[in-house]
């Protein structure tokens, strides 16, 4: 798949025949076939005849790239040949040698050609799909884009002992320049959302190739792009985003984009502009935060709220997710990296003073018995702001009195579903054990399930868990020490106004 990083630049490949039928005649000396140029257009931003599109370089190919050849046929004549497939040898630069299938370039004879190759496109029907949704996994990262860069090259004939092909892009490049609040300048950012007010975007499109200029014929839209940011944190503030988008005139029309870090929901508008087969545009958008991130409305009379996932120290990450361990009106974590191994036991790294991991010795706090833990001692408070706590023992109890129960496997993980009898909306909870010392107590071993801290202490040093079991109790609330290491499903409660 062809990255994409800046100024697009000429390609060259060199086209191998295996097929000497095909190939040129003796008479031919001057031309060998085997020697193709692939020349791509810049795209172009508006306000300027060139642009970067990233930090770096330029369009380049990468080793299996495949592009499809095609020669064009003279009125009533039978088509003698399928496409022809040039797949890149080597890549990382912007020329790459390709060797082709099937058969070869032929002096007497008009090729035209297409990114990426697809196995079903027809002679004069090739269809494509701009996606609704992208994964830019790094702040200015393009290197997603090459995927639906989809390109055409007009016919064209060999001459003077060579072939051309000019390549023109169908899609068009939209980089959003977001400036995030400062208290979201060093926050995770997980997804975001750009969203039209009706069905603008082009997603599934064909054309006919052979035509000079061929011409999309747009089957199915979509109003809303998706993008998976995989954890970005802004840079001086701003979150640089890049969308490959099909042709549209987005000019008189106000776009939404909608984001999340974990914690918030943040969002702004941007007047859009006309997206341009092979052109792009650079828009600078401001967003602000819109809501909290997390709830699930579960329907509990007390009217609490209960998070989507377990906490972590960026706020919610993921459903499934074991989030971090914390001890008993611990604010952070012991271990510098955590993951979990194949067995179902935990690899960690402790930071410094913690190589004892989650034990008594380490733990340097005293409660008295009956304590309620106040903000300043709360991690789910402290990390996703007010309104959200660990949860109290009646909360707990609401939540058994009106969910139902049952063991689920989601995405692999293994732990329990709670289905409210209210409303049917439900959260998943993993059975993600906890630490005692250095030792993680996975699902596998000592039947721990999923416990989770409540905000009470039964002793000075003993607070309330609760949770369920992987063998059998699922409604257990229960005192433990208080210094291991166990998870923290947050719940909220809309501050008083």
């Amino acid at each position: 798949m062809k990255h994409i990083y800046s100024i697009l630049t000429a390609a060259a490949l060199l086209a191998a025949c295996s097929n000497e039928d095909m190939l040129q005649t003796q008479s031919d000396a001057g031309f060998d076939g085997r020697n193709v140029l692939m020349q791509v257009d810049d795209y172009l931003f508006a306000g300027a005849t060139r642009t970067t599109i990233s930090n770096t370089g330029s369009f380049t190919w990468a080793k299996g790239d495949k592009v499809g050849v095609w020669p064009t046929l003279d009125p009533g004549e039978e088509e003698i040949a399928s496409q022809v497939l040039f797949t890149a040898g080597t890549g990382g630069t912007g020329s790459a040698t390709f060797t082709g299938s099937g058969w070869g370039l032929m002096p007497d004879r008009k090729y035209y050609a297409y990114f990426p190759y697809s196995a079903s496109a027809r002679p004069q029907l090739i269809s494509c799909t701009w996606p609704s949704q992208f994964t830019q996994t790094a702040n200015n990262s393009t290197a997603h884009l090459g995927a639906s860069d989809f390109m055409y090259a007009s016919a064209t004939a060999p001459s003077e002992g060579n072939a051309s092909f000019r390549f023109h892009h169908f899609g068009s490049l939209m980089k959003l320049v977001v400036t995030v609040p400062e208290s979201s300048a060093g926050s995770r950012f997980t997804s975001a959302v750009i969203q039209a007010p009706s069905k603008l975007f082009p997603q599934n499109v064909s054309y006919n190739p052979v035509l000079d200029e061929p011409v999309l014929d747009v089957e199915t839209c979509t109003d809303a792009i998706t993008m998976n940011l995989g954890s970005i944190v802004p840079e001086d503030g701003r979150l640089t985003l890049w969308l490959m988008v099909g042709p549209a005139d987005l000019s008189r029309v106000e776009l939404e984009i909608s984001l999340v870090d974990g914690k918030s929901i943040l969002g702004g508008t941007f007047q859009g502009a006309e997206q341009r087969s092979g052109y792009g545009h650079e828009y600078a958008v401001s967003v602000e935060k819109t809501g909290v991130y997390g709830l699930v409305d579960l329907g509990l009379p007390s009217g609490t709220m209960w998070g989507v996932s377990n906490l972590t120290m960026n706020g919610f990450v993921s459903r499934t997710g074991f989030g971090d361990f914390y001890t008993w009106g611990g604010l952070d974590v012991y271990y510098t990296t955590m993951s979990m191994k194949s067995d179902g036991t935990m690899s960690s790294g402790w930071k410094s003073g913690y190589s004892g991991g989650y034990s008594s010795s380490n733990y340097k706090k005293t409660f008295s018995t009956g304590h309620i833990l106040t903000a300043d001692e709360d991690a789910a408070t402290q990390i996703l702001g007010e309104g959200w706590s660990i949860p109290s023992q009646a909360q707990a109890k609401e939540l058994y009195a009106n969910c139902s129960y049952s063991e689920a496997t989601v995405d692999g993980v293994k732990g329990a579903t709670f289905t409210s009898k209210i409303n049917g909306n439900s959260i998943f909870m993993p059975y993600n054990g906890y630490f005692s010392g250095t030792s993680f107590k996975g699902c596998s071993s000592n039947n721990p399930g999923a416990r989770m801290w409540l905000n009470e202490s039964t002793s000075s040093s003993k607070a309330m868990q609760f949770g369920y079991l992987s063998q059998g109790t699922h409604d257990a609330i229960e005192g433990k020490d208080c210094y291991r290491g166990t998870a923290i499903r947050p719940v909220y409660v809309a501050p008083s106004k």
